[in-house]
């Protein structure tokens, strides 16, 4: 996502926040995260950046290994070539993140695309 088009979107994805420089930790640090609304879960807190962070890479490696497993079923043994190069494409990159996952801790969306990192004078 562009970040200044998630800018103009801002004050209508979370409309409670008065102070964007603030870090919104009462969410960020919540256990009980069905109690929160979902946009303020999604936006807010670690979970949801971390479903995405790390859910992409296993839902390719499932989903082009299933057409892999049928091209190979049939014996087109290098068109199954392709999806490969790409599954082990999406490893490598899942082990880099799981190595490196100290790194995006307490990271959010709205980290990334919301806050203000300079408070306003």
């Amino acid at each position: 996502m562009n970040r200044s088009y998630m800018e103009s979107k801002k004050y209508d994805a979370l409309p409670w926040v008065k102070d964007w420089t603030d870090p919104q930790d009462h969410i960020r640090k919540s256990n009980n995260i069905k109690a929160l609304a979902f946009w303020d879960w999604y936006y807010c807190h670690p979970s949801s950046y971390k479903l995405q962070y790390f859910g992409i890479n296993p839902i390719i490696i499932v989903f082009l290994s299933l057409p892999m497993i049928w091209i190979i079923s049939k014996g087109a043994y290098f068109f199954a070539l392709f999806p490969g190069i790409i599954i082990v494409i999406a490893i490598i990159d899942l082990i880099r993140k799981i190595s490196k996952r100290h790194e995006i801790k307490d990271m959010t969306f709205y980290d990334m695309y919301f806050r203000d990192y300079t408070p306003k004078k």
